[in-house]
């Protein structure tokens, strides 16, 4: 029985590490998809759209890399 647990803990974190890197993907595909929109072309509308894609994307990615750094470098 004490094999099963290192063997689940183990499973939980790579799970976890995947949402993260799917998570981050996301973030930077999003950024790269509105990065060269010329915001001086599109409406008011999509001006706000781009800008808060931009603003999301950044804060997913800061706190991704925050757990991540947290999870890397904790103190044991």
């Amino acid at each position: 029985m004490t094999e099963e647990k290192p063997e689940e803990v183990q499973e939980e974190y790579e799970a976890t590490e995947i949402v993260y890197e799917s998570y981050l993907a996301s973030a930077y595909y999003a950024l790269n998809a509105v990065d060269d929109i010329d915001l001086e072309m599109v409406s008011f509308t999509d001006r706000s759209r781009i800008k808060a894609i931009k603003r999301k994307s950044l804060k997913i990615i800061h706190e991704c890399i925050s757990v991540m750094h947290d999870e890397l470098f904790a103190v044991s």
